[in-house]
């Protein structure tokens, strides 16, 4: 007692190992304008259709139906397809397959979200790859506290100082605010299934010839 010291009970605890990470925030204005392309884009696909249909149903009744207007409806139709599936395509090559695999309604959230500054982007990173196979949660460091990001799936764009292929994270919650676009944090992937083990804590470690210590009965 007069020296300080007090024994504690150990009890069972989980771990869930990290790999330490980088993650830098990314700049949506792009993401929002290539989504309000496609969407555009789709609105006209689905015009030109239904034109391209009457077309055909006015030829095949018998009513007056030039062929090459019919035609060129046809051809309206197949361009505007073209052009959605081109869209579509970018998105996959510039955001990533997991942004690209969102439906049209959750990309919308999304981008309403990123734009009322109640998501995040953010571009996660570690030293060649490590941890990023199968990785499905991310802590974000902000000040003194982290918050978690869901993996949306791979980056198209690699960092090539730490030759990682990188994550697209999203970040949401009232701290999202924090995170400006072109801001470097550290983060912390999730891997695997926790350990299970005893919990000491901080104020019972000894650092002694590089490695930590801990006194048990």
């Amino acid at each position: 007692q007069r020296l300080g010291i007090r024994t504690e009970r150990l009890s069972p605890a989980h771990h869930k190992s990290q790999i330490d990470a980088f993650a830098k925030v990314l700049d949506p204005g792009p993401l929002a304008a290539l989504n309000s392309d496609l969407l555009t884009a789709v609105a006209a696909a689905r015009a030109s259709q239904a034109e391209a249909a009457r077309s055909e149903a006015l030829s095949a009744s018998g009513d007056a139906m030039a062929k090459k207007d019919l035609e060129a409806a046809q051809a309206q139709a197949r361009s505007d397809a073209i052009k959605v599936k081109f869209l579509q395509q970018r998105l996959g090559l510039e955001w990533g397959s997991g942004i690209a695999r969102l439906s049209e309604a959750r990309r919308q959230t999304l981008i309403s979200a990123l734009s009322a500054g109640s998501a995040a982007i953010v571009h996660v990173d570690t030293p060649s790859n490590a941890g990023q196979a199968g990785a499905r949660s991310v802590k974000i460091d902000v000040g003194t506290d982290s918050v978690p990001g869901v993996v949306l799936g791979p980056a198209r764009a690699a960092e090539p100082r730490l030759q990682s292929s990188g994550l697209i994270v999203e970040v949401t919650g009232p701290a999202a605010v924090l995170l400006s676009v072109g801001l470097t944090q550290s983060a912390h992937i999730d891997t695997g299934d926790p350990q299970t083990g005893v919990l000491l804590k901080r104020e019972a470690l000894v650092r002694y010839e590089g490695s930590l210590w801990a006194y048990v009965r």
